[in-house]
């Protein structure tokens, strides 16, 4: 009974141990922020053929959402301009670096050229201007 006792209490001492060490990195840790905060928002716009269009709305839709997960970036919302032949798409990627990678492989996968214009909210350019 006596070996036991002496196991359980190191057991029970290095357990202690452990959890105080645990707990110190827990605490220690860097505060995570979500995706989202460190995302900033693209608009991409390209201008192309009626026929073009069409192709990209339907043939490579699915490639263009790939392509921008791929690079770390995550697709808000997909357009074609009526009348204007544009497209627009608004994507966040974590900086412009990643946004102009993506405007390259998009124009090499459609054959279209695209321009990136990075987007800020209204309340943040509030708060730059002042």
């Amino acid at each position: 009974m006596k070996k036991e006792s002496k196991t359980y209490k190191r057991l029970s001492l290095l357990l202690k141990e452990f959890s105080k060490e645990l707990r110190k990195a827990w605490e220690g840790r860097p505060q995570k922020t979500s995706r989202r905060e460190k995302m900033r928002t693209f608009l991409i716009f390209g201008k192309s053929s009626s026929k073009e269009l069409k192709e990209i709305s339907l043939r490579y839709r699915a490639e263009v959402v790939s392509l921008v997960k791929s690079l770390g970036g995550d697709v808000s919302s997909m357009y074609v301009m009526l009348r204007e032949k544009y497209l627009l798409f608004i994507f966040a990627f974590p900086g412009i670096k990643r946004a102009k990678e993506a405007s390259i492989a998009l124009s090499k996968l459609t054959g279209i050229s695209f321009r990136i214009l990075p987007a800020v909210p209204v309340d943040e350019f509030a708060e730059i201007m002042t």
